[in-house]
């Protein structure tokens, strides 16, 4: 008995040692190269800077002088991130990692790569001032302008940029680095023609001199790919983007046009490369035929290239299927990017070749919303009379928005099986983009609407939101001509950031000199309600067990968890008022009740299959950097079961994938962003919400948020939602009705005190409902 003991205290004393010094290590926080370089070749993240900052700053300072340069010269990409920062804090980094360098031997080859890789970063930031510096020009009206842009700013920089581009090439010819210069240069030059030529200044001269530089580092690029020296992707890349700068400068030149298409053709035909190119690289090939054929007007070739860029595109799907069926959902995002040109030049391909095209144009703009295909593929796809013939029986109204890099494309079906097609022609897509941005950020930041609160006569900020969403409605409502009260419900299937928008809180009709008595359209439109696409199966397969009433989970302390409960290092506070909200929804309700550390995962796929309501009141997030991360927080379960008390979007989908079926007809989600997107438009895929997700597992409908949930506002809202659901409206109607009564009766709590402000968009605004067809 005593060896045993001895034993055991022998392997607790050894293990305790070892987790000591194994926390020793990780607190070190010595340099990884390898971390750094992914740093620098992370997508913009402006929310994230202070905290990576702070990361670099801990570590240790290295010997070796190419890590020294690494982690100076990651400091100035991080930099040039922030949105104020000034040009010459970044460069003043990108010098101190030069001078490291200076001082050491250069004959070695890492080094010189590593001292090349700063002009390459030198270039690029005086790209991405210009860059920020033009847009200012272009997105805003001339009354918010800061400064005009001269010219001859322009021109400087570019020349800065071009130099410091040319001196890192010394550095590096013939390698693959060199081709990334090259690429740089002509992205540059590229980017300034096409920012210049969207401007309203004139400067033909400008645009011309960058066309022909873009062309020229494009045709080193595209020559070095066919004589296999650079890399596919590079060489890929620098043909497509060619093809561009030859469309927009001369598009009826007839020797010009046939040497491209000459060219791709060639291409796409050679066997050499069809062993060499991935598929991702097919696609990029297919919709550059097809935007070429587009442009030439020439309709027999451009219907077989859009039947190649279809069979390509179908390759791609099964690629993502597999990807999502191994549960690779982060590789399944990143292949998302690699085909989103293709969707959108087969989209505009078909609406160019008239109108008997266009149920091929809209089933090409749903097919871009691929997680849902992929995860539907055993179930039938909607048809267009499947569409019609439940339009005609609900007098419904059905909307689907695609953003092309052309502009906005809204397709339109009508109860009598119409299918109208409107392309926006007033609005480019940056500006659209821009819109969809601010007003997003303005409608959903809790501080714009206290200092609303605390100065009411300082209502500037709070114009220039209600401006903002004027001009979204006047693009995305009136002219597509959905504001008819002959429909009792329009179905609107948004694409890429149109999903960040809260229909409901656009302005109809500003009040100037009463901002807070502006009406909006929740006011004067039918019900609202959001499909991520027809593709999702009208009914789920198996056989749903007998329904309960309703099941709620209620989670109001959240003493026990700390801010790093997910990636977004929120901090979660207590919920008191939710204890209040779920007993008013049960009384209307009745159901059974999981709380606090009932309210399990394990739980709740225990109870959720037989339940016709679920409603869940707790914490949300939503981790714009991982949104398969994106959790409900739930309470942690035993050790046995495993449970985190996280319910991830991620965790959603491997349930379906493990044939988990919900018959519940409602899911409603008191719960902080809950049906947010990302912003960035590539990655604003359909089912990165967790409230999008359970319509996958077989919820019929779906109450999400965009942003946070006002705790006081959903108290008095989400009773009224059941109560008029259990009364027998549907869903969608439920919630439509329950915000237009909630916000009258705070209007009319504005009358009698006018410091009240929960008649704001930002309390009611959030709520969104989504619904399978």
């Amino acid at each position: 008995m005593k060896k045993t003991f001895l034993i055991i205290h022998l392997l607790i004393m050894t293990s305790l040692t070892l987790l000591f010094f194994g926390c020793q290590k990780i607190e070190k926080k010595t340099v990884d190269a390898g971390e750094l370089q992914k740093i620098i070749q992370m997508p913009p993240l402006p929310h994230k800077v202070h905290e990576t900052l702070r990361y670099l700053d801990e570590l240790q300072y290295p010997d070796d002088p190419v890590t020294q340069s690494l982690l100076k010269r990651t400091r100035a990409v991080v930099l040039m991130q922030q949105p104020d920062v000034s040009l010459a804090t970044v460069l003043a980094e990108l010098n101190a990692a030069e001078q490291v360098l200076t001082r050491e031997n250069l004959k070695d080859t890492l080094t010189k790569k590593a001292y090349s890789k700063i002009y390459l970063n030198r270039g690029l930031t005086y790209l991405h001032f210009l860059h920020r510096r033009l847009q200012k020009v272009i997105l805003y009206p001339p009354e918010q302008q800061d400064e005009q842009l001269p010219f001859q700013l322009v021109d400087k920089y570019f020349a800065q940029a071009s130099a410091a581009l040319s001196k890192g090439k010394s550095f590096v010819a013939a390698t693959p680095l060199y081709y990334d210069f090259v690429m740089a240069e002509a992205n540059l030059a590229r980017e300034m023609a096409l920012l210049i030529g969207h401007s309203f200044i004139d400067a033909n001269n400008f645009k011309q001199s960058f066309q022909m530089q873009a062309i020229e580092s494009y045709k080193e690029i595209h020559s070095s790919f066919i004589e296999g020296k650079c890399p596919p992707d590079t060489g890929i890349a620098a043909l497509h983007n060619a093809v561009l700068v030859h469309l927009e400068k001369a598009s009826s030149d007839p020797d010009l046009w046939s040497s491209l298409i000459n060219q791709l053709e060639s291409l796409e035909k050679s066997e050499k490369f069809k062993k060499l190119l991935r598929t991702n690289h097919q696609s990029i090939l297919a919709g550059t035929i097809i935007e070429l054929y587009r442009r030439k007007s020439a309709p027999e070739k451009l219907l077989q290239a859009l039947r190649k860029g279809e069979t390509v595109f179908q390759k791609l799907l099964r690629e993502q299927t597999a990807l999502f069926k191994q549960r690779n959902y982060a590789a399944a995002t990143r292949h998302l990017d690699d085909y989103g040109h293709l969707v959108a030049s087969i989209v505009m391909g078909y609406l160019d070749l008239g109108e008997n095209y266009y149920p091929k144009a809209l089933a090409a703009a749903q097919s871009s919303k691929w997680i849902t295909q992929a995860i539907s593929v055993k179930f039938p796809i909607s048809t267009i009379e499947g569409l019609t013939a439940r339009l005609s029986e609900e007098n419904s109204l059905y909307v689907e928005y695609f953003i092309a890099p052309e502009g906005l494309v809204t397709f339109i079906v009508k109860p009598d099986g119409t299918l109208e097609v409107i392309r926006e022609q007033n609005t480019t897509t940056p500006r659209l983009l821009e819109l969809i941005h601010h007003f997003r950020k303005n409608i959903s930041d809790y501080s714009v609407t206290r200092r609303l609160e605390r100065n009411p006569n300082d209502i500037n900020e709070w114009l220039t939101t209600l401006k903002l969403g004027d001009e979204l409605r006047k693009i995305l409502v009136d002219n597509p001509g959905l504001l008819n009260n002959e429909y009792n419900r329009i179905y609107i299937a948004p694409h890429l950031t149109i999903q960040s928008i809260s229909f409901a809180t656009l302005p109809v009709e500003i009040n100037y000199t009463a901002p807070l008595k502006s009406r909006f359209l929740i006011d004067t439109a039918p019900p609202i309600t959001f499909i991520p696409s027809l593709n999702i199966p009208d009914q789920p397969s198996g056989n749903p067990k007998e329904k309960h009433d309703a099941l709620y989970l209620l989670r109001s302390d959240f003493t026990d968890v700390k801010p790093n409960t997910t990636s977004s290092k929120r901090t979660f506070g207590d919920l008191p008022d939710v204890i209040d909200e779920v007993s008013r929804c049960r009384e209307i309700f009745p159901g059974k009740l999981l709380k606090e550390k009932q309210a399990t995962e394990k739980n709740f796929w225990r109870h959720a299959s037989v339940a016709k309501l679920i409603y869940f009141a707790t914490h949300g997030d939503f981790t714009e950097d991982n949104p398969y991360n994106s959790p409900l927080l739930l309470a942690k379960g035993s050790w046995f079961d495993r449970s985190d008390g996280r319910l991830t979007v991620s965790e959603l989908l491997e349930a379906h994938l493990n044939q988990t079926i919900l018959s519940a007809d409602l899911v409603v989600m008191s719960a902080c962003s809950t049906a947010a997107a990302r912003a960035r438009p590539l990655y604003s895929n359909d089912l990165s919400s967790v409230a999008r997700t359970f319509l996958v597992l077989g919820a019929k409908n779906v109450m999400g948020t965009q942003w946070e949930a006002a705790g006081e506002t959903y108290v008095a809202m989400m009773p009224q939602l059941i109560r008029y659901y259990k009364n027998g409206n549907t869903a969608p109607d439920a919630l439509w009705l329950a915000q237009k009564e909630y916000l009258d009766n705070e209007r009319k709590n504005l009358n009698k005190n006018p410091k009240r402000f929960f008649a704001m968009p930002f309390y009611w605004g959030s709520a969104m409902m989504f619904s399978r067809l």
